[in-house]
């Protein structure tokens, strides 16, 4: 996926996962920074009681990044394509995320959306 930022965001209080970890997971939806859609999927780990490290497939291609979530806000850090990113979600009480994101020194807002997977 081309100018790709993707991050996902903590919901309050994670589900037990795989081998006893809190992992969520979710379907991910955006625009990149230089209007193309993108879709994929995310998951995100707990990794102490404000941080979290998140990893989206994108188009076959993973993406790294650690987060920090505050007050119904997940803040992401990543690095795509040679560039730093942030990312910004929203927390909906549904547990969905709504959110922009960019790279460093570069114009332009991505948005994306991370939805939970259920096993419904």
């Amino acid at each position: 996926m081309k100018n790709l930022l993707l991050c996902v965001s903590l919901a309050i209080g994670f589900s037990a996962g795989a081998q006893g970890r809190d992992i969520r997971f979710y379907a991910a939806e955006g625009v990149s920074l230089d209007g193309s859609e993108y879709h994929g999927t995310a998951y995100i780990e707990k990794t102490a009681d404000h941080t979290c490290r998140i990893v989206w497939r994108i188009e076959q291609s993973d993406f790294e990044g650690v987060c920090m979530w505050y007050e119904g806000v997940l803040s992401v850090s990543f690095a795509a394509y040679g560039y730093v990113g942030m990312v910004i979600y929203k927390v909906n009480t549904d547990g969905s995320m709504q959110g922009a994101w960019t790279y460093a020194d570069r114009d332009g807002l991505g948005t994306e959306t991370l939805t939970p997977i259920t096993g419904d």
